[in-house]
C-alpha cells in the first residue's frame, strides 16, 4: 500500500513538475509574441530581448505568477488559455491602440470602454469591426470548447505545490523588482509612457498601471512638511503687477501644432497663419503636455488644476478615478471665490470622460456640450463637428453674466484617425502637403493622412482668427489662452520636428486690451504652470497650487513640493493638512452645474393623428421626449420649437406628464425640462 502511495504521489510530482516546465516555456513564448504586437514587429522584440534581457526575463515572471492562477482551475488548461489569452488580446489592443494613437494601451484604457464605444466607427470601418466580432466569437467559443472538453484535476491535491509556485514566483518577480530599480535597470519615469513601454516592456508597465493608481505618497510627508511649503508660498520675491480681472477664455486646441515645425514636409499655403500671427503678436512659447498622440482630457487636468500627472500612477485619468468622488483646487474654484462665472464648452458628446461629472468636481457652474448646440456642422468626412460654432458659444456665455468670466472650452475637428474611413470620393484638398524627399518621409505617418490632418487644422486656424477677432471686438476686457493638448497620432518622432519634441506643443496668449506687453517671465512652460502665470500677469494670486507655481517655481524643491500638495489634496490624507491651515482656502465644494446656454423649455403638448406634439424653446437634435424613466430614442426633431413622436392612442393613455431631456449619442441623459402635463 505504501509503495502505491508513493508512486502516486511521484506521479502527481512529475506531471506537476512538467506542468510548471511548460507554463515557463509558454512564458517565454507568450511574452516574446505580445512584445511583437506591441512593437509592431517580431524584429523589434528580438531586439528588446537582446537588448533588455533583464525586463524581458521579468516580463516572463509575472506571465509566470499570472498563469500561476490556472492551478486552481479545475480544467487547468481553460485556466491557462483564459489568463493567456486575456495577455495575448492586451497585446493585440496595443497593437491597434498604438496604430491610431501614440500613448500605448494601459489598464486605465479600461475605464474609458463607455466613452470610446461611441467613436469606435471613426477607427475601423464596418467591416474590420464585423471581423472583430467574428474574432472575438470565436475564441469565446474556443474557451467554451475547451472549458467542456479539457481534463479536470483535483485543485485540493495540488493546493500546496500550487501555493507553493505561485509564492516562489511572485517573491522572484519581487527580487526582480527591487534589484531592477535599486541598479537603475528598470526605467523610472513612468509619466512618459512611450519610452517607459519602449524601455521595459508591455507586462510590466501594463502590470505597472493596474497597482500603481492615485497620487504617489512623497518621501517626505507630514503636518510639518506641509506647513513648510505653506509658509513658503506666501513669500513673493516681486511685486505682483497692479491687480485686473478680464475675463479668461482657454481655448484647448484638439491635436493642434504648427506643421510649419515638420522636417520634409511642405504645404502649397501656411496652414496656420492666424496661429503664427498671435503668436508673433503676443506671449508664446513651448508647452510640456502629458500625454502624445490621445489623452486630451488629461492635458485638461493639468491645465485646470495646476497639477503634474508625473505624481499620478502611470497612464491614469483622474477623471476617470480619483475626481469621481473627491473635489480639488482648479482655476474654476480659485475665480469663483473672486466672483467669476465658470463655464466649460465643448462641442462633443457631453459624458464623454465623463465630464458632465467631473467638471462640477473642478468649480464649473455651466457645461455646454454639442447636446446643447444648435446649427452644428461637421467636417468633410462627417465624423466632427466644425469648431467654427464654438465662437458664438464662448462670446454668449461672456455676454450671458454680469460678472467676469472664466471659459475653458475644448475643439474637437482635428480630432484623428487620419484620414477617417470616409472621404467623399470627389473632394479636393484645398491645401497640397508633399514630403521633400519623396522616397524618405521620415517618422511621418503617410501622406493622406498628414494631408488631410493639415487640411483640418488649416480650417480650425481659421475659427482661432475669428474667434481672436470677435474678443478684440468685445467690450469687456478678455484675456484669451490657446494651446495644443498633444501632437497628431500621425507617427511624429522627435527627428520630424525643427522645434521642441512629441511632448510638446505651443501655448499663446493676447488679449484686447494690451496684456502681451506686460510680462518677460514665460517661455518653456509645463501645462499645469500655465494658467496661474496667466493669473500672475493680472496680479491674481488667489490660490494654494497658485501661489506655489508663481513664487516657487524656481526653487529647488518645487517639484517636492508640488508632490506633498497633490497627495495631500487627492490623496489618502484628503487634504487635512491642508484644511488645518489655509480654512476655507483648502475648501473646494462641488458646484450645482447646469448644462446649455438657454434654457430649454416646455410650452405646450397636443396630440393628433397618432402623433404626438412638444412644442417649446431651444430644443435641439439631441433632445428627446421622456416619460418617467423611458427616452423615447425617435423623438423627431422638427426645428427649436418643435419636437413630434408617433404614439398609438393606448400609448398616450398611458402619458400623464412628461419631460424633454438632452440625450448623448451614448444614451445617457444630462438634463431635462421640469415636467409638463399632457393635455
Amino acid at each position: 500500500m505504501k509503495t502505491i502511495m508513493k508512486k502516486t504521489i511521484s506521479e502527481i510530482f512529475n506531471s506537476f513538475s512538467r506542468t510548471l516546465r511548460l507554463l515557463m516555456i509558454l512564458c517565454v513564448v507568450l511574452n516574446y509574441a505580445v512584445e511583437s504586437l506591441s512593437r509592431r514587429s517580431p524584429a523589434a522584440a528580438l531586439r528588446f530581448v537582446v537588448v533588455r534581457p533583464y525586463l524581458f526575463l521579468l516580463g516572463c515572471l509575472i506571465l509566470f505568477v499570472t498563469l500561476c492562477l490556472s492551478f486552481f482551475f479545475p480544467r487547468r488548461a481553460f485556466g491557462v488559455a483564459l489568463i493567456g489569452g486575456l495577455w495575448l488580446v492586451g497585446g493585440i489592443v496595443n497593437f491597434f491602440v498604438t496604430g491610431y494613437r501614440t500613448t500605448p494601451f494601459s489598464a486605465m484604457d479600461l475605464l474609458k470602454l463607455g466613452s470610446v464605444v461611441g467613436v469606435t466607427t471613426v477607427y475601423f470601418s464596418i467591416w474590420q469591426l464585423v471581423l472583430m466580432g467574428l474574432g472575438i466569437l470565436t475564441a469565446l467559443g474556443g474557451l467554451v470548447f475547451l472549458f467542456l472538453r479539457s481534463r479536470k484535476y483535483p485543485v485540493l491535491r495540488n493546493l500546496p505545490k500550487a501555493m507553493a509556485a505561485l509564492l516562489a514566483g511572485g517573491i522572484l518577480a519581487a527580487a526582480m523588482l527591487l534589484l531592477g530599480n535599486g541598479y537603475g535597470v528598470i526605467w523610472q519615469d513612468m509619466s512618459e509612457l512611450v519610452k517607459a513601454y519602449d524601455e521595459n516592456g508591455f507586462v510590466y508597465c501594463f502590470s505597472a498601471s493596474v497597482v500603481n493608481r492615485g497620487v504617489g505618497s512623497p518621501e517626505e510627508y507630514s503636518d510639518a512638511v506641509v506647513r513648510k511649503i505653506a509658509g513658503r508660498i506666501g513669500q513673493r520675491q516681486t511685486p505682483l503687477p497692479e491687480t485686473h480681472t478680464p475675463n479668461f477664455v482657454f481655448v484647448q486646441l484638439e491635436s493642434f501644432f504648427d506643421v510649419n515645425y515638420l522636417e520634409n514636409v511642405t504645404c502649397s499655403q501656411d496652414p496656420v497663419p492666424n496661429f503664427r500671427k498671435l503668436r508673433e503678436q503676443g506671449i508664446s512659447g513651448l508647452l510640456t503636455v502629458p500625454v502624445v498622440g490621445a489623452g486630451t482630457v488629461n492635458t485638461e487636468f493639468e491645465v485646470l488644476t495646476g497639477m503634474s500627472l508625473d505624481y499620478f500612477g502611470p497612464g491614469e485619468y483622474p477623471f476617470k478615478t480619483v475626481l469621481q468622488e473627491k473635489t480639488c483646487e482648479s482655476v474654476a474654484h480659485d475665480l469663483r471665490r473672486l466672483g467669476y462665472t465658470a463655464q466649460f464648452i465643448h462641442n462633443n458628446d457631453g459624458d464623454f470622460y465623463d465630464r458632465d461629472v467631473v467638471y462640477a468636481q473642478l468649480g464649473f457652474d455651466r457645461y455646454t456640450s454639442l447636446e446643447y448646440m444648435s446649427d452644428v456642422t461637421y467636417n468633410v468626412c462627417g465624423t466632427w463637428p466644425r469648431d467654427e460654432i464654438l465662437t458664438s458659444y464662448i462670446l454668449g456665455a461672456m455676454t450671458a453674466t454680469e460678472q467676469q468670466d472664466l471659459i475653458m472650452a475644448v475643439t474637437v475637428q482635428s480630432h484623428g484617425k487620419y484620414p477617417p474611413n470616409e472621404i467623399p470620393a470627389a473632394y479636393e484638398y484645398p491645401i497640397d502637403v508633399a514630403f521633400e524627399d519623396a522616397t524618405h518621409e521620415g517618422g511621418v505617418s503617410g501622406i493622406d493622412g498628414l494631408t488631410y490632418y493639415v487640411n483640418e487644422i488649416s480650417q480650425v486656424d481659421q475659427f482661432i482668427g475669428d474667434l481672436y477677432d470677435a474678443i478684440c471686438a468685445f467690450p469687456e476686457d478678455t484675456v484669451l489662452i490657446l494651446y495644443g493638448d498633444h501632437l497628431p497620432s500621425l507617427s511624429i518622432t522627435d527627428d520630424d520636428l525643427s522645434v521642441g519634441n512629441t511632448m510638446q506643443t505651443e501655448y499663446v496668449v493676447v488679449s484686447n486690451f494690451g496684456l502681451e506687453t506686460q510680462t518677460d517671465s514665460f517661455g518653456e512652460l509645463y501645462a499645469y504652470q500655465l494658467y496661474s502665470l496667466v493669473l500672475e500677469q493680472c496680479g491674481i494670486q488667489e490660490g494654494i497650487l497658485t501661489k506655489l507655481h508663481q513664487n516657487c517655481r524656481r526653487d529647488p524643491s518645487y517639484q517636492q513640493w508640488l508632490n506633498a500638495l497633490e497627495y495631500d489634496m487627492l490623496g489618502t490624507e484628503s487634504y487635512n493638512s491642508l484644511k488645518r491651515l489655509f480654512g476655507q482656502e483648502a475648501s473646494w465644494p462641488p458646484t450645482e452645474m447646469k448644462f446649455g446656454l438657454e434654457e430649454i423649455k416646455i410650452v405646450s403638448t397636443n396630440y393628433r393623428n397618432g402623433k404626438l406634439y412638444v412644442h417649446g424653446k431651444n430644443f435641439t437634435q439631441a433632445s428627446r421626449i421622456c416619460v418617467e424613466d423611458k427616452i423615447y430614442k425617435d423623438t423627431v426633431y422638427c426645428g427649436d420649437k418643435l419636437l413630434t413622436l408617433d404614439l398609438s392612442e393606448e400609448e398616450m393613455e398611458e402619458i400623464h406628464t412628461l419631460t424633454v431631456g438632452q440625450v448623448t449619442s451614448a444614451g445617457k441623459l444630462l438634463s431635462s425640462t421640469k415636467a409638463i402635463t399632457v393635455s
